[in-house]
């Protein structure tokens, strides 16, 4: 099994133009994208279709367990939290979007982001690792409702 923390990735993401804006909702703990997020998975080595996120795309942030956050910081940290976005994002596409974004094209793209933000080879790994370890679950579940609707 290759772990993939050390993927070349090009840094192109301007954060003046390319980083997500954030609004609290006034329940829950919850998050609302204030602007349109473009995407350009080449910019990470993906050969993958460019894409947006839409504004209004609501999030939790990034879903890391509290004892890791001394490790990897809090879910809404600015380094990390576009990747987390866009990560969420893919996993709440309909089952057509998921034949082009699957687990691990997700995850690498995730990881590539992370990577472009500043993070370095360390905690991007460890994100890494624990979305394909534990985001395996969302990620069917994202499916098996799509499959239901």
């Amino acid at each position: 099994m290759s772990e993939h923390h050390d993927i070349e990735v090009k840094h192109t993401y301007k954060a003046h133009k390319d980083r997500a804006l954030i609004e609290p909702l006034s329940h829950g703990g919850l998050y609302v994208l204030a602007r349109n997020l473009p995407v350009d998975p080449m910019d990470f080595g993906i050969d993958k279709l460019k894409f947006i996120v839409p504004k209004g795309f609501v999030t939790d942030g990034a879903s890391i367990p509290r004892f890791l956050w001394r490790v990897t910081d809090t879910p809404f940290s600015p380094d990390i939290i576009t990747a987390a976005i866009v990560h969420d994002f893919l996993f709440s596409l309909d089952s057509e979007s998921f034949i082009q974004w699957d687990f691990e094209s997700a995850n690498l793209l995730f990881h590539g982001m992370l990577m472009a933000h500043g993070n370095g080879s360390v905690k991007a790994g460890a994100l890494y690792r624990a979305v394909k370890w534990f985001g395996r679950r969302s990620y069917q579940k994202a499916c098996s409702y799509e499959k239901l609707q």
